[in-house]
């Protein structure tokens, strides 16, 4: 590997540059820089803090594909599907519905469950009133299975029924 001493950062810079203009692209990932250049992902870090701050000085757009998601981010996105689908999704509801995918959510927080049931925590800490917390409020009980069900006069009443074991 060559050793990039600290005055040239410009080193770093062209290289990226080089990369992206072989690529034809406006990113260049981490693993394409490894495959086409000598200066080690190390150099990188030391000089430039990470690699989407040396893509960002090389003046290209960094690539936030694989970058993690906040749980506010992700449970955001969630209830944007929710409302758009005036319902408590099921994984192939959300997924059909949205660019997101249901595995960062299973990565996150465990099982579909597991996500639901945080995903009631993040409601009340940010939209108190909204209507979804009494859904995820029967779905997590097990009152209802079908989420359609959640929508129906019944369910509400039901929900009435049983508010004081709910809560």
């Amino acid at each position: 590997m060559m050793d990039v001493d600290s005055g040239n950062r410009n080193q770093i810079i062209s290289e990226i540059q080089r990369i992206a203009k072989k690529l034809n692209s406006e990113t260049v990932s981490r693993t394409e820089f490894a495959k086409e250049s000598n200066i080690s992902l190390h150099q990188i870090n030391k000089y430039f803090g990470g690699w989407m701050e040396a893509v960002s000085e090389a003046g290209l757009i960094p690539n936030t594909k694989h970058v993690r998601k906040t749980h506010d981010e992700l449970f955001q996105k969630f209830y944007e599907v929710c409302v758009m689908l005036n319902k408590i999704p099921t994984t192939i509801e959300f997924e059909r519905n949205t660019s997101n995918a249901v595995k960062p959510y299973r990565k996150n927080f465990g099982s579909w469950q597991d996500t639901l049931s945080n995903f009631k925590v993040w409601l009340q800490e940010n939209y108190s009133d909204s209507k979804f917390i009494n859904m995820l409020l029967l779905i997590l009980r097990g009152l209802v299975t079908d989420v359609v069900t959640c929508q129906t006069h019944a369910t509400r009443s039901l929900f009435q029924r049983h508010r004081a074991f709910l809560y």
